[in-house]
């Protein structure tokens, strides 16, 4: 069986007023353990540090009057509250699974790397003390807030980071030596001399992590013109 949710946004472009309808289908299962399998570690991690970078910024909002400080304390407390609560569910189903022990596993194996991802959102530049002036940060965390889910997962746990982290295999706190590869062979002096191929530059495919399928979206555009009054933002 499917679920099927519809949104609807109205807005102007260029004088015209654009009314645009997304349909999105998510199937859906009785069966927790299939559901635990089926969710994407990516996705998660960018909701979730959105909604801190969200809450660090709700200083300027004029129902929080806080800090700067203050909204960055309460947005790391928020990813801890999140990671405790996930972590006490699934510890609770796991206890009623036969053949698996909730005391072995504190999250779903397709969430392992998750509590590490968000430690280091936390101590990076977005809420950590690595910048030198905390507006640097609140500009970060807006920028997090407008871009795709490719570019913010970069954001939130970069690469760099990844790499260096002590349970990171081949990091550089990795004690285990790296992978011997056998020396390369020199060419022979009676193969013909050709210039090297030059191989084809690596290319990035960018995917919407926001979709399941290529078919479970369906948006739909209407574009109207005056003298239809256009929609403004909010309205």
């Amino acid at each position: 069986p499917d679920a099927y949710f519809q949104f609807l946004t109205r807005f102007t472009r260029n004088g015209q007023a654009v009314v645009r309808s997304i349909s999105h289908r998510v199937q859906w299962t009785e069966d927790v353990g299939e559901m635990l399998a089926t969710l994407d570690e990516d996705v998660i991690t960018v909701l979730i540090g959105k909604k801190a970078a969200l809450i660090a910024n709700e200083f300027l909002t004029e129902k929080k009057r806080c800090s700067m400080e203050e909204s960055r304390l309460e947005a790391c407390a928020h990813l801890d509250s999140t990671l405790r609560d996930i972590s006490k569910h699934y510890r609770i189903y796991a206890r009623r699974v036969k053949n698996q022990s909730g005391n072995d596993q504190y999250f779903p194996s397709s969430l392992s790397n998750l509590a590490r991802r968000l430690y280091l959102y936390q101590k990076g530049p977005l809420l950590g003390d690595l910048q030198a002036h905390m507006d640097q940060s609140y500009l970060a965390r807006i920028l997090l807030l407008r871009i795709a889910s490719e570019e913010s997962l970069r954001l939130i746990a970069p690469d760099a980071f990844l790499a260096l982290a002590p349970d990171n295999p081949g990091g550089v706190d990795d004690p285990s030596p790296p992978t011997s590869h056998p020396p390369a062979t020199p060419p022979s002096s009676s193969s013909s001399s050709s210039p090297p191929s030059s191989a084809a530059p690596p290319t990035r495919t960018t995917t919407s992590t926001e979709t399941g399928r290529s078919d479970d979206i369906t948006i739909t555009t209407t574009t109207t013109t005056p003298p239809y009054p256009p929609y403004a933002l909010g309205q």
